[in-house]
């Protein structure tokens, strides 16, 4: 899901395809989609556990074990409404510090429902948390260098995982269990930084 910002003319005339998800300059419209973004810049406490620091766009260090995620658990997927899940992050080593994030019951390595990626010594994993099948791809990321990755859920298309804005790795599109789910990170091993958290769903 590219952030691009397409041409826009005058008279009305654009560049930008009628159905892409992002067209309307980047933005969702919020009356069509259920959103959450933070920027970490004054994150609540709700949040969770973390140290806000200084660093372009706001930054938050997140310790071994600890989640950062939405207040309440808001995102209930359904096969025929498109999901969306991106984040920026990165860690201070790359073989024993990971990540884990998404949209799930439980924003950990116990999640039970939902779809999560999991980041650790240069592979991520794209789980589906409802049959436990995953796919894996080998990423390239350096230390407390800041990346991207997310995924896109679309029923005619199933899972598809990014990093750094690239399709790397996809799963069939799960069986929904109607469960209110939560979206966030986690640091698996280690103390990791992260930029932002971004999650959304078709209304």
């Amino acid at each position: 899901f590219n952030m691009g910002t397409p041409t826009r003319f005058p008279g009305g005339i654009t560049t930008a395809f009628p159905t892409a998800n992002l067209n309307n300059y980047g933005m969702l419209d919020p009356t069509k989609w259920i959103t959450f973004f933070d920027d970490l810049l004054n994150p609540a406490a709700a949040l969770g556990t973390f140290t806000a620091v200084d660093g372009l766009g706001g930054l938050v260090t997140i310790a071994t074990t600890n989640v950062i995620d939405t207040p309440k658990a808001g995102f209930v997927p359904t096969s025929s409404k498109v999901l969306l899940f991106k984040a920026k992050a990165s860690t201070p080593t790359v073989a024993t510090v990971g990540i884990i994030a998404g949209i799930a019951d439980v924003i950990s390595s116990a999640a039970a429902k939902g779809i999560t990626i999991s980041i650790m010594n240069n592979v991520l994993t794209l789980t589906n948390e409802y049959a436990g099948t995953t796919d894996t791809a080998t990423v390239a990321y350096g230390i407390n260098e800041q990346f991207t990755f997310g995924f896109e859920y679309r029923s005619d298309e199933g899972i598809i995982a990014y990093f750094n804005d690239v399709a790397v790795a996809t799963l069939p599109a799960p069986t929904f269990d109607i469960t209110a789910l939560l979206a966030g990170l986690y640091a698996d091993g280690g103390t990791i930084t992260a930029d932002y958290i971004f999650a959304a769903q078709e209304r």
